[in-house]
């Protein structure tokens, strides 16, 4: 609330309320004045016009508004002067005066204030129209204008002098007798010099005593300084050179000698905004050296950052086209490594997370201008874990004199837990070089140990974008040793955490606690956790299909050490990684076949070639026999050899282990390795893996839909399998007979004796490995029949004879001798008994439409010339 009229706020300045005021008032004066200055001009009464002026430019020289409402003042006055300007040259250009003479006269006013802005006025006449040199009247102006040393007033009046000037400007395109560029920014520089040193002393006056309110005073006004550096940066004469040796050492030099913190922001920051970025790359280290020696409280991170920003979209604009703009000449990450090294040893109360910001600005700057050097990238990620490692480690006791009381730090001493916002910075520190690097940063020897000193959910975090990183870059992992460091910086995905790390992260804690409860069915499985998990899990198994090497004994290595590193999972991970594993393991065992007999072919050469050398014929080279035998034995020492029954072992290990958690999955993988084992003729394992499956499907199947499902797929692999022994095929065969015939529900036993029945006829008799016998085919479909006979509901029942007498055209149209036409007729015949039986309704038409096709298509068959005569007697 304001206080009555006149009422001074703390700081003796009148509240916003009495300000106002004073500033309407002030406002009154000016436009009457305006308006009697514009009727003198119309009269072109130049003492008038003059005197009004005058006036009117008495209001600026109040020490009552504070720079806020002196502002709206002083832009309201700006308007005035405008049309005074131009009155100035319309009288000029009558013949009434000169621009000189002007010039001269407004010279003898009597207070300065007015005194200077018409001076400066009728300078901008006297340029405008030509009648003296420019850079004399410049100097001139710039002089004159130390007259008023107020502050605030100094401030605008300087303020004024730019705006007026600044299209008079000596230039590269100037005619020389007006001045040089030299001239024109010589007089930029000097009109800053003096603006700042104003600027800087508003926050030291007494007016307002609140040092807050000061400051946003002069953030509000800082434009007004750096308006000449702008008006610099727009010279066009200014080149590299003049900028280099001239200008920005001027700038810097007010900079360090003006030991104020918001001016110093604010300069390097305008210095950076407004200059050629070229023009930074030319005085780079000229503009660092500065940057360690400001006040401390300057944010010299924002400061670096910014520059930082700039260079590099420099730099990749100009490689998008075409053009390499980093300097050949100076090696600008190495300037500002040193710069930011500096700063963090020399500002020791800098905060943790301001350092991890600044090592992640140098960093995102290396990536893009030197995405190759990872010898750069190497030293960031070193020199921030020593950083963190300096500032977390606890500080010595000292004694009475300040002195260590220990020689050495203990090592081993526990370390101060990381901040949030640290934990943050570091996350995304490690995050930055991973998208143009992905699988390159396993060649940073200090990722890892930067890594570590994260939390375990945030060291998920970073290896889930890791995963990411590698997964979409697809190179080819081709090593043991490479497979070890990626899955290293992956531990957080492949394992959980150890008492001891989920003590140090309670969130790791929670999510382990939260997963053995799911498990043990205590409480509902948090959604959005088992999502985040899978999707997890499923990209770590996508990285096994990167795994590549054109010797097969080598990829087999690599999958052994995947298969370790897996195996830490537990029961949760190994059904999303181990699969993925299980089958490019299948696809590599005909590699691995083919290998074994390239080395036993080797052997027999390598044997062959040291016989030779050891008893040479008579007349033959004996050393050239001797070197034969060595590079044989050198080739076959160098190949890595793997019998592909040990791919086959490998994945029984695996599937094995899944079984008591995942046994429907562990079933289908053991039908998938006895197909490929079948395939290669390796028909004592194939039987292995059907041994596995049944025992899998009588001790670990319990639910009778999953029981059904296996046999379904039990009975289509053994279709597909042709180097069975006859006696091992009828085993298996008669087993899966004996199961399908003791499911749980008839309608199952049903359909799934029909499915056997094809295992008995998988082929026409002349096809190799094929399996016929027409007796057994007929005795699971006259079982399947009893079974559905004996179905409680009739439309089930009927729905079955249907589907039992397509199984019959089936194998009649196989040429099975067994099946008859007489089976047909008879079962045709039962059918439409049983429909005639059944009620009206939903279930009667769908039975009617599915025996109606049926009976469609066998009279389809008799209407065709090849399948006539033998179709002729099926009674439809």
């Amino acid at each position: 609330m304001s206080g009555p009229k006149g009422a001074k706020a703390p700081g003796g300045v009148p509240e916003d309320a009495e300000q106002a005021a004073i500033r309407d008032r002030a406002f009154k004066t000016v436009r009457d004045k305006g308006f009697y200055l514009r009727q003198a001009a119309d009269e072109s009464d130049f003492k008038s016009v003059t005197d009004h002026a005058v006036e009117m430019l008495k209001e600026l020289r109040t020490s009552e508004l504070t720079p806020k409402f002196y502002y709206e003042l002083y832009m309201e006055i700006l308007n005035e002067m405008r049309y005074l300007e131009n009155f100035f040259v319309a009288f000029v250009n009558s013949g009434a005066k000169s621009a000189c003479q002007i010039y001269e006269d407004v010279q003898a006013t009597r207070e300065i204030v007015p005194r200077l802005y018409l001076l400066v006025t009728a300078g901008s006449v006297v340029m405008r129209l030509g009648e003296r040199p420019n850079h004399e009247v410049l100097k001139d102006l710039v002089d004159m204008c130390k007259g008023v040393q107020h502050a605030t007033r100094g401030l605008f009046l300087r303020n004024y002098l730019t705006i007026s000037t600044r299209d008079k400007l000596p230039d590269a395109s100037s005619d020389p007798a007006i001045g040089t560029v030299t001239d024109g920014y010589n007089f930029v520089l000097q009109n800053f010099g003096e603006t700042n040193r104003l600027w800087v002393r508003l926050q030291h006056q007494h007016a307002i005593k609140s040092k807050a309110k000061r400051f946003k005073i002069r953030q509000d006004l800082r434009m007004l300084v750096g308006q000449n550096i702008d008006r610099l940066s727009r010279l066009e004469g200014v080149g590299v050179a003049e900028y280099k040796e001239v200008i920005l050492p001027k700038i810097l030099e007010h900079v360090t000698k003006c030991r104020d913190m918001l001016a110093q922001s604010y300069l390097m920051d305008i210095i950076i905004q407004v200059f050629p970025d070229d023009f930074h790359f030319a005085t780079l280290v000229q503009f660092l050296e500065v940057v360690p020696t400001l006040k401390d409280r300057v944010n010299v991170r924002t400061i670096l950052e910014t520059l930082m920003t700039r260079l590099s979209a420099y730099v990749l604009a100009g490689r998008e086209g075409g053009e390499e703009r980093l300097p050949t000449d100076t090696d600008s990450f190495a300037a500002l490594n040193d710069t930011v090294m500096r700063v963090i040893e020399e500002r020791a109360s800098m905060k943790l997370p301001e350092i991890l910001q600044l090592q992640a600005s140098l960093l995102e700057y290396c990536m893009k201008c030197y995405p190759t050097r990872l010898d750069y990238v190497n030293h960031i990620l070193g020199m921030t874990a020593t950083v963190i490692d300096n500032k977390l480690r606890p500080k010595p006791e000292v004694d009475e004199e300040g002195n260590p009381k220990e020689a050495e730090p203990n090592p081993d001493a526990p370390r101060a837990a990381l901040s949030e916002d640290a934990i943050e910075h570091v996350e995304h520190l490690l995050s930055v070089p991973l998208d143009k690097l992905a699988l390159r940063v396993l060649q940073l020897a200090q990722y890892g140990s930067l890594l570590e000193v994260l939390p375990w959910e945030n060291r998920r975090a970073v290896a889930v974008s890791l995963t990411r990183a590698v997964i979409d870059e697809a190179l080819p992992i081709s090593d043991v040793e490479a497979i070890d460091k990626l899955f290293g910086l992956l531990t957080p995905l492949l394992r959980d955490p150890t008492d001891d790390e989920a003590a140090a992260d309670s969130s790791a804690a929670m999510a382990l606690q939260q997963a053995a409860l799911s498990a043990e069915g205590e409480v509902s499985p948090d959604e959005d956790a088992a999502s985040n998990f899978e999707t997890e899990q499923l990209l770590v198994a996508r990285i096994v299909h990167l795994l590549k090497s054109d010797e097969a004994g080598q990829l087999h290595a690599m999958y052994l050490r995947t298969r370790r590193s897996f195996g830490f999972g537990g029961v949760r991970r190994i059904q999303y990684t181990l699969v993925p594993l299980v089958f490019a393991e299948l696809q590599l065992i005909p590699r691995l076949k083919e290998a074994e007999a390239e080395t036993a072919r080797l052997k027999e050469a390598a044997a062959a070639a040291k016989a030779a050398a050891e008893e040479p014929e008579e007349g033959a080279d004996a050393g050239a026999l001797a070197q034969a035998a060595e590079e044989a034995e050198a080739e076959l020492a160098g190949r890595l050899a793997f019998p592909a029954r040990k791919g086959f072992q490998f994945i029984h290990e695996i599937v094995t282990a899944m079984a008591p958690s995942y046994p429907e999955v562990a079933l289908k993988m053991f039908l998938q390795a006895a197909v490929s084992a079948d395939r290669l003729a390796y028909t004592d394992i194939a039987y292995e893996f059907m041994t596995q499956v049944f025992i899998i499907y009588e001790e670990m199947l319990s639910d009778s839909r999953a029981q059904v499902r296996a046999l379904q797929t039990m009975i289509g692999t053994m279709l597909l399998c042709r180097n069975f022994a006859e006696e091992d095929f009828d085993s298996i065969v008669t087993n899966l007979a004996q199961h399908c015939a003791t499911l749980l529900k008839k309608p199952d036993q049903c359909r799934m004796v029909s499915m056997v029945s094809h295992l008995f006829w998988t082929g026409q008799p002349d096809v190799e490995g094929a399996h016929c016998d027409g007796r057994r085919v007929l005795e699971c479909l006259q079982r399947a029949l009893k079974i559905a006979d004996v179905c409680m509901a009739s439309s089930m029942n009927v729905h079955l004879f249907v589907e039992i007498l397509n199984c019959y055209i089936y194998y009649f149209e196989s040429e099975v001798p067994d099946i008859t036409d007489t089976y047909l007729s008879g079962l045709i015949e039962l059918i439409k008994e049983h429909l005639e039986n059944m009620e009206p309704g939903q279930a009667r038409s769908a039975v009617q439409t599915f025996f109606a096709n049926t009976i469609a298509h066998l009279k389809n068959k008799q209407s065709l010339p090849d399948t006539a005569a033998k179709f002729r007697n099926v009674a439809v």
